[in-house]
């Protein structure tokens, strides 16, 4: 399938610079900025990855644009597990942010916004959600 999408795209490709670069050709002469119509091949390529990317093979096999990392992190992991994941969310209002993420997919670990009293980290207040992927962030002010 990823064959044949990229087929369509190289004979895409083929068609668009032969029409606009070929000297013999028609919009060729009459567009005379080699600018100009670099900018219409690559409007003309970028329709054509889009429409191939929206297509029903392109949803298919799209998975090579977004693909999983493997299995979400299990739901008892714990940040002194020998394999932890945490992305680090810097906000000014931590317990702005707690609330927001409240009710949300965001499933909370912490049981609200924890005032830390180690100095030298940095930060002053913080919380653990889930984000969707079951990875642990930490939101922090």
């Amino acid at each position: 399938m990823e064959a044949a999408e990229l087929g369509i795209f190289m004979v895409s490709a083929c068609g668009v610079v032969s029409l606009l670069d070929y000297p013999g050709s028609t919009l060729h002469q009459s567009l005379p900025s080699p600018l100009v119509r670099r900018l219409l091949t690559g409007i003309a390529m970028g329709l054509t990855a889009i429409c191939i990317v929206y297509s029903p093979w392109g949803k298919q096999s799209g998975a090579h644009f977004n693909p999983r990392d493997g299995r979400p992190m299990p739901p008892d992991e714990k940040a002194n597990d020998i394999l932890h994941w945490q992305t680090r969310l810097l906000t000014r209002d931590a317990t702005a942010a707690a609330q927001a993420t409240r009710g949300r997919r965001f499933p909370s670990i912490s049981a609200g916004v924890v005032s830390l009293s180690e100095k030298g980290l940095g930060i002053s207040k913080g919380f653990l959600v889930r984000d969707p992927d079951g990875v642990m962030n930490l939101a922090e002010k």
